[in-house]
């Protein structure tokens, strides 16, 4: 697709301007929306990634971007966001950040960094929720790009050069130690890379890899390098991957573009829009099991709107497309001035990087969210517990700002899919006393559900239920289990002996001072001596005999002690008592190991 006369650009311009601002007075207002995060700067974003600090733990996953130093003042390059409010990436400064990546559920980026006390360096660094880590550059002179994750390898993209400025590669491989040409490098540098099944694909201005003649596109599977396409294919702008096929931004020649689709053995045209003839690609992403193109109308002359001697430049909106079946779907958006600078990832929503207009000498930019409907989704799910009995068991859910424009977000719990209420039993009957099972969100977008002084029949399957003016979408289930124990290993260390009965008394004189039930052994609700003295059968110092009960037992004849073996119905069921315990300790001498429930 090739630029023709000004004139028609600009006929072009306005009618495609003209057709987006008619879809948009017709909207969904449950449909795809876009926001601006409450945090902007002046720098120009170029790297968006997404990070969760620990995996499946109680942080909610951060929404990292940065940019490289530019014009205006930024204090730091690199910025966080938690679905709520920016937080803090610890004590380093970035001065400018090149590449941001994840590498086995660690932080890293590249760029200069300062910390307390030392000067700032141009190096690669890890960052693990609390502590930074210089690991340094691939190269004496580089630029990376991009740092990802290849099964377990840190992998750099860029370009490479020793100490004399001679080109060592565009893809180096990080060891834990120093850095390597991975599988024996590129020939030229690497602009794009992204994950193609289990394979690494890159794209750039190489010609061949690892020795093998590639092309611009390349391959690594782990072993050895191969061509991915003709080696003729014209040079990639950008590359993503989508259900195992692989699309590629190619330059057809010096002012035109195009998108092709490779399914491993042929391109097919994935034809463009006649209007993205007079724009210039930034980016493409898939996001979700979707393809986005992000693409920008640059003016002759650069454009200007500000500088002296420069002649202003009214360029139409920036451009967002979605790739559907039916093919390329308009992407309504408020940003109308300016271009876009990255797109990135945070859960189900797209999020863009953007250039705005100039201000008092520099550009305003600002990252904005395409949320793809107006029904909220869950960064936080709730996680499985274990149920000990009077213990407090707590489930939290969390969702993210911008789903409440319409209305408040409220949530509902459930247990084994019925409704939750507060009080009492308000989970099962006879269970523990619930606590906030609903209400709308607050400021902090996240609920916890709480069960005080927890029992037997507490036991379930817990969700959350979220609803907005738009939609109620259900959170995963999360397990809460009994745990089956023997209650005579009171301090669960697999071992019965005398320090089990120090500790039941220890704990009993705290549940007297803080009106808790942990040492409630007859289940009567009640803390008391009798916990102390009474016997699994009420009113009698001897353990029950026979082939063992409901709850369990077993004869002394079997078991050097009596022992749980399933979990009791209700918190209300009868146990073994301390002076049980102190009897059977008279039979053996010795402490006794427990084995999937008792043992000789």
């Amino acid at each position: 697709m090739k630029r023709n006369s000004s004139t028609l650009a600009l006929i072009a311009a306005s009618a495609l301007l003209g057709s987006s601002l008619a879809h948009a007075q017709t909207k969904d207002p449950c449909g795809a929306r876009q926001i601006d995060l409450p945090s902007s700067n002046h720098s120009i974003v170029t790297h968006i990634v997404e990070w969760d600090p620990d995996a499946d733990g109680p942080q909610r996953p951060l929404l990292v971007y940065g940019a490289p130093a530019s014009e205006g003042y930024v204090p730091d390059y690199l910025v966080a966001w938690d679905g709520v409010n920016d937080v803090s990436l610890g004590d380093a400064v970035w001065g400018s950040v090149t590449a941001i990546g994840v590498w086995n559920g660690v932080l890293v980026v590249s760029g200069w960094m300062t910390l307390p006390g030392q000067p700032q360096v141009d190096t690669i660094a890890t960052f693990d929720g609390a502590t930074w880590h210089a690991i340094g550059n691939p190269s004496p002179q580089d630029w990376t790009n991009g740092l990802l994750d290849f099964r377990g390898d840190f992998v750099a993209t860029g370009w490479f050069a020793d100490a004399d400025g001679n080109f060592v590669s565009g893809v180096m491989r990080f060891d834990g130690s120093n850095w390597e040409p991975l599988g024996g490098g590129t020939n030229g540098d690497v602009v794009w890379a992204c994950m193609l099944g289990d394979e690494l694909v890159v794209s750039g201005s190489l010609t061949s890899a690892g020795g093998v003649e590639t092309g611009g596109l390349a391959a690594w599977n782990g072993k050895a390098w191969r061509p991915v396409a003709d080696p003729s294919t014209p040079y990639t702008l950008a590359l993503a991957a989508l259900d195992n096929t692989l699309y590629a931004a190619v330059r057809e020649d010096e002012v035109s573009w195009s998108v092709r689709r490779w399914d491993g053995t042929a391109w097919t045209d994935v034809r463009l829009p006649e209007e993205i003839m007079w724009y210039s690609l930034t980016q493409m992403l898939a996001v979700n099991g979707e393809l986005y193109v992000a693409a920008n109308y640059w003016c002759q002359g650069g454009g200007g709107g500000g500088f002296p001697g420069v002649p202003p430049c009214f360029p139409p909106p920036p451009v967002l497309l979605r790739w559907t079946d039916a093919g390329w779907e308009w992407q309504d958006t408020p940003w109308t001035v300016g271009w876009y600078t990255a797109l990135g990832a945070y859960g189900p929503e797209l999020v863009v990087g953007r250039r705005g207009e100039r201000r008092y000498g520099w550009a305003l930019s600002s990252v904005g969210r395409v949320l793809p409907s107006g029904v909220p989704w869950f960064v936080d799910q709730p996680r499985d517990a274990t149920l000990e009995l009077g213990t407090t068991v707590r489930f939290t859910a969390a969702t993210v700002t911008g789903y409440d424009t319409d209305g408040a977000v409220s949530f509902q719990w459930q247990r084994n899919g019925e409704p939750i209420v507060d009080g009492p039993g308000g989970a099962s009957a006879g269970g523990g006393t619930v606590s906030n099972a609903s209400g709308v969100f607050d400021i902090s977008f996240s609920t916890t559900l709480t069960i005080a002084n927890a029992g037997a029949s507490d036991a379930g399957e817990y969700r959350c239920v979220m609803t907005n003016s738009c939609g109620t979408v259900e959170s995963a289930f999360a397990r809460l289990a009994s745990v089956t124990k023997c209650r005579a290993d009171f301090n669960a260390d697999a071992t019965v002996n005398s320090t089990d009965v120090s500790d039941f008394i220890n704990q009993w004189f705290l549940d007297q001072i803080e009106a808790t039930l942990i040492t409630d052994w007859d289940g009567n609700g009640v803390v008391n001596s009798t916990d102390v003295s009474n016997s699994s059968t009420p009113g009698s110092t001897t353990p029950p005999r026979g082939a063992g009960n409901r709850f369990g037992y077993l004869p002394l004849s079997t078991c050097s002690y009596v022992c749980e073996l399933l979990p009791p119905p209700s918190h209300r069921a009868r146990s073994m008592s301390i002076s049980q315990l102190l009897f059977n300790r008279h039979r053996g001498s010795a402490a006794r190991p427990l084995s999937g429930g008792c043992s000789r």
